[in-house]
């Protein structure tokens, strides 16, 4: 059978096709050191809530997720998390050496296994993993259907150190708005909430609503997203 493909994925595939645009390729990069350094690659990530037995978050990034349709973003997301599932050994790996440490030291141990990750390096042994987040992270809300009546949005603040991803899009909920049809009709719509936080280091101002307009006009017909690819083609 065929893969689901959600709101999350449609949006990924946005956002890696405005990283890829001439006029918005410098946004495509990780801070590190109050430094913005460009990547070779657009990758993007999500954050997926996981329920049941082992509880908790986990993050998949999909590289070269512009040169990928939407349908193998979903697919890609999916074989990730599925492998996670199937060896959780590096959160396990983490969650052991935090809860070793003095409560005193677990802030600067999480800064300095996540700035080893951020460098680079992949350390299973200390449930490191290579730069684990792409560019922009896509997150999802609600994530229980019952708290749909209540839209929240979030906007990560990482602080004034290094950001694991200079872009954050969350999709809220959908709403309905009225809607001018013409000068005497009024209809209603629905419309998905989304709110794009981009780091002063990667962008100023001015470019950061551009990325959010060139976001928000993709999203708006999801059918020009997949227009380059052909039935068939390998999205590998």
């Amino acid at each position: 059978g065929g893969v689901e493909v959600t709101v999350t994925h449609i949006a990924m595939r946005a956002v890696a096709l405005a990283l890829s645009e001439t006029d918005l390729r410098n946004l495509n990069g990780i801070e590190w050191e109050g430094t913005f350094y460009p990547r070779a690659t657009v990758d993007v990530s999500t954050v997926v809530r996981r329920r049941g037995q082992g509880a908790g978050t986990s993050v998949a990034k999909v590289t070269c997720a512009n040169q990928r349709p939407t349908e193998g973003i979903a697919k890609e997301v999916g074989r990730i998390l599925h492998q996670q599932s199937k060896n959780p050994a590096a959160a396990r790996t983490r969650k052991f050496l935090l809860r070793a440490c003095p409560y005193a030291l677990r802030g600067v141990v999480t800064k300095v296994l996540g700035a080893l990750g951020q460098l680079g390096l992949n350390i299973p042994t200390l449930g490191v993993e290579a730069t684990p987040f792409g560019t922009a992270t896509v997150l999802t809300l609600p994530h229980n259907r019952n708290w749909s009546n209540v839209d929240m949005l979030l906007a990560p603040a990482w602080g004034t150190g290094n950001m694991p991803a200079p872009i954050v899009v969350t999709l809220g909920g959908i709403c309905v708005k009225p809607r001018i049809v013409t000068a005497v009709k009024l209809t209603t719509a629905s419309v998905l909430n989304v709110h794009v936080n981009v780091s002063l280091k990667a962008a100023d101002v001015a470019k950061a609503r551009l990325f959010a307009e060139r976001v928000q006009e993709l999203m708006t017909d999801p059918s020009i997203l997949d227009k380059d690819f052909h039935t068939g083609e390998n999205d590998d």
